[in-house]
């Protein structure tokens, strides 16, 4: 069925950017995007607009903002509350290097009320919890951002004690570490990319 093939699609090109293979990447989520606006598929278009998004933002791209709000647009109508929730932190991320601080806060607060309804993944909720403390810091409000920021590594110690193989246990500290250290800064991407040397 298309839509499962466009679906299909649109994760292959997350996980060609996810190990640095931007151009690959773009081609398949274009392709993607394509399909499932052609067989009027939402969630497809939803899949592929954010993991673009994050590509054409990371590249500089001004397609990014808008990309990633139209993403947000199509959480909404099909309930894709996780997918909403992570554009909703990349656009406030968006609105935070423009200097708009008051629409970027408003955009993190609703992403991390989401967060709270609906829970999320660990990449998810550090991504989105992460950059609503940056945004907060940004505002002046340091003791709020730091406590987030607290109790967030305390949730990746949690979340890290109880995985029993102590190898899988080793990869996922420095995974999640190092997604923590991108999101907190406001410098480079979000998501670090594995190179083939790593």
């Amino acid at each position: 069925e298309r839509r499962l093939e466009a679906e299909a699609t649109a994760r292959l090109g997350g996980m060609l950017l996810d190990v640095d293979r931007a151009d690959e990447a773009e081609a398949r989520l274009r392709e993607a995007l394509r399909m499932s606006e052609e067989i009027e598929d939402r969630r497809g278009q939803a899949l592929a607009r954010l993991f673009l998004g994050i590509l054409l933002w990371e590249a500089n791209d001004p397609e990014a903002a808008p990309m990633l709000a139209r993403t947000s647009e199509l959480a909404v109508e099909m309930g894709l509350n996780r997918v909403e929730a992570v554009s909703l932190s990349l656009q406030a991320r968006i609105l935070r290097e423009r200097g708009e601080i008051q629409t970027a806060l408003e955009a993190s607060s609703r992403a991390m009320d989401l967060l709270s309804q609906y829970g999320a993944e660990l990449g998810d909720r550090i991504v989105i919890t992460g950059t609503h403390a940056l945004v907060l810091e940004n505002r002046g409000e340091r003791a709020e951002s730091q406590a987030l920021e607290r109790k967030l590594n305390e949730r990746l110690r949690r979340e890290n004690a109880r995985i029993k193989s102590p190898l899988l246990r080793l990869r996922q500290a420095r995974a999640s570490t190092r997604l923590l250290e991108a999101v907190l800064s406001p410098d480079g991407p979000v998501y670090p990319r594995l190179r083939e040397t790593e």
